[in-house]
């Protein structure tokens, strides 16, 4: 299934009659990853190409997409896969394809091929990311896309524990070809003549295009992931790296004197704090904060954010928007795990709906968008969701 699948996209991008493709991704290590290896890839069968970093899919934002691309071949890598019914009805004579490892919706069109690990029996958050799957599809169609094993090694770093599923074939192939090793609970790649672990390299990536967002950080990092680092990228992420201790340490001190505990959530709000950095940021405090002594250990933890309206060189947003992330702390995740609590992404995107917003992400991480002014409502309709669900768990999760 998974092979015919991919056979599908391999023929749709060889044989598409558009020699221009635009690669819609996220702004992590994992987007990245993927977005730079669909970038060599297609300049290398001849395409023209636009890269467009997104934080979040909004509906609007798909809409200007497919008429802005009317007569290209676009792809989404880290994104997409939640959001197939709103793509498919704004396709009009494109080609597109999704490379996604998220929760998916599963619909059905012509002119779209959806590549998720979720659709073939494979969990998407613990055996194979984005970049995982962007290599596969591509290895596929250039046997050269080795040389770039590393790519999908560093975005599948993002996967909890020892490399597992298809992210553990890849690494296997690329111990086989001399390009990689499993060492002491850590993967390391050869990363343009340098040897370094994913975790780090996926860190620094990460930085680039989060925290960078609004200062062509996504941009660099694909660059970084085609040729490495050079000097002046090292002096820009030691400058990024200090905004990023500055601001989280401010953050930290607001989520601790503002957390607000209900029933099943623990939430607190940043309010502009993160205005000028990449909208991930909100969901890698929460990842940080969940491991602190003023965290509730069987409560799921939500933080708020106001989300700067600008997707750099492209669009500007209607309205105002918060962004929320959602992180689960490890006594939680083992509720979660057993059945006996909901799964994160299931009830951040219904309590999404119910205030006309959105969200995705997995079992113990997902995110959202929502109106802004409308916080602790979500976060009462959260908490109803989860007492509907609770105990239902193991009938609605793998």
């Amino acid at each position: 299934m998974l092979n015919e699948v991919l056979d599908r996209a391999r023929d749709v991008i060889v044989n598409s009659k558009y020699r221009e493709a635009a690669i819609i991704h996220h702004d992590d290590a994992d987007g990245l990853c993927s977005a730079a290896l669909a970038k060599i890839a297609l300049e290398r069968l001849g395409y023209t190409v636009k890269l467009v970093c997104l934080e979040k899919l909004f509906p609007q934002v798909i809409s200007l997409i497919h008429n802005k691309f009317s007569n290209k071949l676009i792809v989404y890598t880290d994104l997409g896969s939640p959001h197939t019914s709103i793509i498919s009805s704004n396709i009009t004579c494109q080609n597109v394809v999704i490379i996604d490892h998220h929760d998916p919706e599963v619909v059905e069109h012509s002119n779209m091929v959806h590549i998720n690990p979720e659709l073939f029996g494979y969990s998407g958050e613990f055996d194979a990311t984005a970049s995982t799957m962007t290599y596969i599809l591509f290895r596929r169609i250039l046997k050269d896309i080795e040389h770039y094993v590393p790519l999908a090694l560093i975005g599948a770093s993002e996967a909890p524990g020892p490399p597992r599923g298809l992210n553990r074939m890849v690494l296997d192939e690329a111990t086989s070809a001399g390009k990689a090793y499993y060492r002491d609970g850590k993967v390391y790649v050869d990363f343009h003549g340098v040897k370094k672990s994913t975790i780090e390299l996926s860190s620094k990536l990460t930085t680039l295009g989060s925290i960078g967002y609004y200062m062509n950080g996504p941009k660099r990092a694909i660059e970084v992931c085609i040729r490495g680092f050079n000097y002046s990228d090292e002096v820009f992420l030691r400058e990024l790296e200090s905004i990023k201790r500055r601001v989280f340490k401010e953050a930290t001190t607001i989520a601790f004197k503002r957390l607000v505990k209900g029933r099943y959530i623990q939430w607190f709000t940043i309010g502009k704090l993160f205005y000028n950095i990449g909208a991930k940021s909100i969901g890698l405090l929460c990842s940080y904060i969940k491991y602190k002594s003023f965290i509730d250990g069987d409560k799921y933890i939500l933080g708020f954010m106001d989300l700067n309206p600008v997707i750099p060189g492209f669009t500007v947003l209607k309205n105002q928007y918060v962004k929320v992330s959602g992180r689960v702390p490890e006594k939680l995740s083992q509720q979660i795990k057993s059945g006996f609590m909901p799964s994160l992404s299931l009830v951040m995107a219904k309590a999404a709906k119910r205030v006309n917003g959105f969200a995705d992400g997995h079992t113990y991480a997902a995110s959202g968008i929502i109106p802004k002014g409308f916080e602790e409502k979500y976060v009462g309709e959260m908490e109803k969701l989860i007492e509907v669900y609770k105990g239902l768990g193991k009938y609605l999760i793998k």
